[in-house]
């Protein structure tokens, strides 16, 4: 499990400050959805302005300090060690593209003066939300409280989120809702889009942190 390999580069500073900073990044990240979900759902808004800012400056400095030191171990380590830094290597890279689509989920909740109102679409929309939401439940579980049982458990579930925005995305370009002005229906869309890629990054985490 991501813990017990983490063991493993107990040893070296550079590993334990990216795994410090992995958590920290998740946190911002669950944080961010958690508040482009409010905004999507109900007439609220994302804070966005200087708040985006420390985002991406985070996000940078995460995705620098992913590859150099892991890149350095790498080159360092044999055997369980070297397996360890590859998981880590790879719990990184997942984050990082997690920590994007959220973003991009974000800078669409951020320009609506009110949520999304999907039409007959509504019940199937809040239940990608909820979904999105739990999962990032059972990643901070696993990730950052420790918790691999539940993220194994997790990982082992059906995953129906991509089915159902892709179910999203069908309707509207089949023009089935036809509640939904062209913009709304464009929001919509992209908004479902980027839901799917950020349920993608989380079932491949979930499965990292419970790998073997």
């Amino acid at each position: 499990m991501f813990s017990q390999a983490m063991e493993k580069l107990a040893g070296d500073e550079a590993a334990v400050d990216l795994l410090n900073s992995t958590r920290t990044t998740f946190g911002e990240a669950q944080l961010l959805f958690e508040s482009a979900a409010t905004a999507l759902t109900t007439e609220g808004r994302v804070e966005w302005g200087l708040e985006n800012a420390k985002r991406e400056r985070l996000l940078g400095e995460f995705a620098e300090a992913a590859r150099s030191p892991v890149i350095e171990l790498l080159e360092e380590s044999v055997g369980d060690s070297f397996a360890a830094a590859l998981l880590l290597q790879d719990v990184c890279r997942e984050l990082e593209m997690l920590f994007d689509n959220v973003q991009n989920l974000a800078a669409i909740a951020a320009t609506l003066p009110t949520g999304i109102q999907a039409g007959s679409l509504q019940p199937l929309w809040e239940r990608i939300i909820d979904g999105v939401r739990k999962r990032f439940a059972q990643l901070q579980a696993g990730l950052v409280a420790g918790d691999e049982d539940s993220a194994a458990r997790a990982a082992r579930e059906p995953n129906p989120i991509p089915e159902r925005c892709y179910s999203i995305i069908g309707d509207l370009v089949g023009n089935l809702e036809k509640s939904l002005s062209p913009g709304g229906a464009v929001v919509l869309a992209l908004s479902a889009r980027f839901l799917e890629r950020i349920a993608a990054h989380q079932r491949r985490l979930l499965e990292l942190v419970a790998a073997q």
